[in-house]
């Protein structure tokens, strides 16, 4: 997978992965919480899916997708140690 971060001095940060295979393109906005589990937990509680489970990026957080009932997908961020 081909991952690039972009984390300006200021501001929210991001990250851009080229679409491979057939998945289309896509974009997902992610909001930061304190814990990712809870957010998805709170999101299925309110009638979403959880698309992908939290994941570990290895000395940088969690993160974990979910999709609303109308199926609009957004993500949640742990921010981890630096």
């Amino acid at each position: 997978m081909k991952y690039g971060i972009v984390q300006p001095e200021n501001g929210p940060g991001g990250g851009l992965m080229k679409a491979e295979g057939q998945i289309p393109p896509y974009s997902i906005i992610y909001i930061g919480v304190p814990s990712v589990s809870e957010y998805l937990e709170k999101a299925v509680s309110l009638g979403g899916k959880i698309q992908v489970p939290r994941t570990e990026i290895p000395g940088n957080g969690a993160f974990g997708i979910f999709a609303d009932p109308d199926g609009i997908m957004s993500g949640v961020f742990e921010g981890g140690e630096s």
